[in-house]
């Protein structure tokens, strides 16, 4: 390998669950060219949290560039003195492309999207709707050794996991309930969720259902966990960092998909993710045992065009089943 000395920036994501799903693919980045030195721009606070969470980078390598959009090209262009090697973009859009033109870097490597390819030097092709966005990130990160002049690390024998996951003590009978969704469009109905963990009480096949979300999404969590009282089922509210904690506690999740089913399936929890896309799900949790219930998944017949009519068609009794045949099989960790 040539990474002595290199400088590489890594562009991320903004939202929680797109930054996530670039964890595996800087985990490649970085077992690839270990003397490189990394500057990982974080779009979003939350992205840089989910950086440092990653136990990939230090702080001293996080730059945090949440603001005005017209301001990214302009700081991009005063890292021309620094002579970044390359530049590694997750995140899509054309400004983040000309702010990598801008900062001089004979190697900037993305996806074709957004009319933006001529500004990049190795472009990663559009990939079809059933292709996983991690993979997606896979992908540029092995195009970027490639242009850089290094092979790949060795596959690793399991899946990225944050860090403490394969050691924590998992009590396999709690179950995380995800309500949320950043779109209403994505949000299965309440009473749905009501109904399964009601269900799974009464079989015993769960012992406590910690209900979680934000501090911003109190409200809903503490409505689901609240009527009829049950003993075993609570509200738990977070900032990101605890409920990750709390997720490697558990043994399985339930949630839309969403920020933080991605959180607990890279805890090393089995998630049943549930799905309003018309199509394959390319953004669900893909970590192993994980599961992602929607329009594909249904009879031809129920299957729709519109989010809320696939999680609609989506009942308890299909949750139900899949999760009964999930704690079956047990977890893929033990």
């Amino acid at each position: 390998m040539v990474s002595d000395g290199l400088r590489i920036v890594v562009v991320g994501a903004r939202c929680l669950g797109d930054a996530l799903m670039t964890l595996p693919a800087l985990a490649l980045l970085r077992a690839s060219l270990p003397d490189a030195r990394f500057l990982l721009v974080a779009p979003s606070a939350l992205a840089a949290r989910v950086w440092l969470l990653s136990g990939l980078a230090e702080p001293s390598e996080v730059r945090e560039m949440d603001g005005k959009t017209h301001r990214i090209p302009a700081r991009f262009f005063a890292m021309r003195q620094t002579r970044p090697d390359g530049i590694v973009l997750f995140s899509g859009g054309f400004v983040w492309a000309l702010a990598a033109r801008l900062a001089g870097a004979p190697v900037r490597v993305g996806l074709a999207s957004d009319g933006r390819a001529w500004l990049l030097t190795h472009v990663f092709p559009a990939q079809a709707a059933n292709v996983h966005q991690s993979v997606v990130c896979r992908g540029i990160a092995s195009l970027a050794l490639a242009a850089l002049g290094n092979s790949p690390a060795p596959c690793q024998e399991t899946d990225y996991l944050l860090p403490g996951a394969r050691d924590s003590v998992r009590e396999m009978r709690r179950l995380v309930v995800l309500p949320s969704a950043s779109h209403g469009d994505k949000i299965w109905p309440a009473e749905n969720f009501a109904a399964v963990t009601d269900a799974l009480l009464d079989e015993g096949a769960v012992s406590e259902i910690l209900v979680l979300g934000s501090p911003a999404e109190r409200e809903l969590c503490q409505a689901l966990a609240a009527p009829g009282g049950r003993a075993g089922v609570r509200a738990f509210n977070a900032e990101l960092e605890e409920l990750a904690r709390v997720c490697m506690s558990a043994g399985y999740a339930l949630g839309n998909t969403t920020g933080l089913a991605h959180l607990a399936a890279f805890c090393g929890c089995r998630v049943l993710a549930l799905s309003g896309e018309p199509g394959h799900d390319r953004g669900a949790p893909a970590c192993a045992g994980c599961v992602s219930l929607g329009n594909p998944a249904l009879p031809a017949e129920l299957q729709k065009k519109g989010s809320r009519e696939v999680l609609a068609a989506i009942t308890p009794e299909m949750v139900l089943a899949q999760l009964r045949t999930m704690m079956a099989e047990g977890s893929p960790l033990v």
